[in-house]
């Protein structure tokens, strides 16, 4: 009498909302380019779009899990939860990359003097739609160049034309660029995943949060011992990144384990010149989720 109610479970929680998924996976990535500019600035610190553990993307997605009992309309599924993963991953993910791109457009214009004489070095070859090419020195839009770095005067708005051309063209290649690499993944697909049998952390992770897996007959937010361990990895972890912009706060230190610190005898001592051998706890995590060919690969590249 079971099986039907199971197969109707099954049935719903594989249902897909095209439209309300895209509707909310671009508002969110919008949301995230406005919001997070500014995050960073206030912060001073890295975007949190990408690196080992893409925090965005994954804060969205368990917040709407954990609210979708209450939320109007039908209740998302784990399909819509897993694609709208997808959708911020891909659209977050160049965020850092554009924002070193309209930081470094500038610069050499900026920094252009008659002592380093950068404009006969190799700004005359830079071709015009490359660059805000109407931002040189004495110009009448050189104060766009100025205000980039020393900010918008009160009551100026964006000088749009002198970055509209630059971000069109390289937004082009970005683009491009882009599409090349989903082309390259659909066609090593098939072997990817039918041969190779690659696993996919990033995606792993939401699927044992949301789904039974071979080993576990229940959901990883199920179990008990999973929210103990993450409680402890939040005040860990919360609690040096705290102490970063609170010098009060104690560090404990345990994010990053610099080697340099524990070998003090020879021969082993010659390794406190590189600073930056250490043990990353986090790592080690993420490390169970590859296989053992990929993870002694990268150990012996690395």
């Amino acid at each position: 009498m079971s099986l039907p109610s199971e197969q109707t479970n099954l049935s719903q929680e594989s249902v897909v909302s095209t439209t309300r998924l895209l509707v909310t996976g671009i508002g969110l990535t919008l949301l995230a380019a406005v919001a997070l500019p500014d995050w960073v600035i206030r912060i001073k610190g890295d975007v949190p779009t990408g690196g080992y553990l893409p925090l965005v993307p994954v804060i969205c997605v368990l917040v709407i899990f954990a609210l979708r009992p209450i939320l109007p309309g039908r209740r998302w599924s784990n399909g819509e939860l897993l694609g709208l993963f997808t959708i911020l991953i891909v659209g977050t993910s160049g965020m850092s990359l554009v924002g070193r791109l309209i930081a470094t457009l500038p610069s050499s214009y900026y920094y252009a003097s008659p002592e380093n004489d950068y404009f006969n070095h190799f700004l005359s070859e830079v071709p015009a739609f490359l660059g805000p090419r109407n931002g040189l020195r004495g110009q009448s839009s050189w104060d766009a160049m100025v205000w980039f770095y020393r900010g918008l005067p009160p009551g100026q708005s964006l000088p749009w034309s002198v970055w509209a051309e630059p971000l069109v063209w390289w937004g082009g290649l970005f683009a491009m660029v882009l599409f090349g690499q989903f082309c390259l993944a659909s066609l090593f697909r098939k072997q990817w995943l039918d041969h190779e049998k690659l696993m996919f952390p990033h995606a792993t992770i939401l699927t044992s949060l949301l789904e039974p897996s071979e080993d576990m007959d229940r959901p990883l937010y199920r179990v008990k011992l999973f929210w103990y361990g993450l409680a402890a990895s939040v005040v860990l972890f919360g609690i040096d990144g705290l102490s970063v912009y609170f010098p009060e706060i104690p560090k404990i230190g345990f994010a990053k384990i610099g080697l340099y610190q524990i070998l003090e005898d020879y021969p082993w001592k010659a390794l406190s010149g590189h600073r930056q051998l250490s043990i990353q706890p986090f790592i080690i995590a993420i490390s169970y989720m590859v296989t053992t060919e990929i993870s002694f690969s990268i150990w012996v590249i690395s």
